[in-house]
């Protein structure tokens, strides 16, 4: 819980040093990999097919018991609407009426991390076994012996000669 409360301070500190300024596109950014990191949390919790819990390391495996496997619901589509009306809402922003370099820069960089949750958010509904995706990866063969990444040790050094 206390991170959440570092988090709304930093919200408030980003919206404090930008606010009368003409820069927002770092406020803009922290919002929406806030609301979108949130909105992620509450669907794995309310429920989604995948919510991924054979990538937790060791130490956070206990959390696995608040992640409930269970077909989409209401909650994931009002999460998946809003993210997507969302990203469509900046990307015709940015599409406007001559928009300068810097706001074409700034709607790029919220409309790709819009994208990007909005797929996170999609695998987080896709049925199946998301470790496929990291199949040619060495940790793949830890994660097969139910072993997190975090937990593989470098290989040794050869001794110099």
């Amino acid at each position: 819980m206390h991170h959440e409360v570092v988090l709304l301070a930093s919200a408030a500190a980003v919206a404090a040093l930008t606010v009368g300024g003409e820069n927002h596109a770092g406020l803009c950014a922290f919002m929406t990999l806030w609301v979108m990191r949130l909105s992620a949390k509450l669907n794995i919790f309310v429920g989604v097919p995948n919510p991924g819990e054979r990538f937790l390391p060791d130490r956070l495996r206990y959390l696995a018991g608040h992640f409930r496997t269970r077909p989409v619901g209401p909650f994931f589509a009002a999460t998946m609407t809003a993210a997507t009306l969302a990203l469509a809402g900046v990307a015709l922003f940015g599409a406007g009426e001559a928009p300068s370099d810097f706001e074409i820069a700034s709607v790029a960089l919220v409309s790709t991390l819009l994208a990007l949750a909005v797929i996170e958010h999609v695998f987080l509904a896709l049925p199946w076994d998301s470790g496929r995706l990291w199949g040619g990866l060495p940790a793949n063969d830890n994660l097969r012996a139910g072993r997190s990444p975090a937990s593989t040790k470098p290989a040794p050094r050869a001794a110099k000669a």
